[in-house]
């Protein structure tokens, strides 16, 4: 199978490597969550 990129990728790559700390709040907002990042 092949593995094709695209621009959805590389955005959400950048997210991950630039803007770590929106992550959860992003995870929040999309799936109507509360997660605080807070380990156990």
């Amino acid at each position: 199978m092949k593995v094709s990129k695209t621009a959805y990728d590389d955005a959400f790559r950048t997210l991950l490597n630039d803007c770590s700390e929106l992550i959860i709040p992003v995870v929040n907002e999309v799936f109507g969550e509360h997660y605080t990042g807070a380990t156990c």
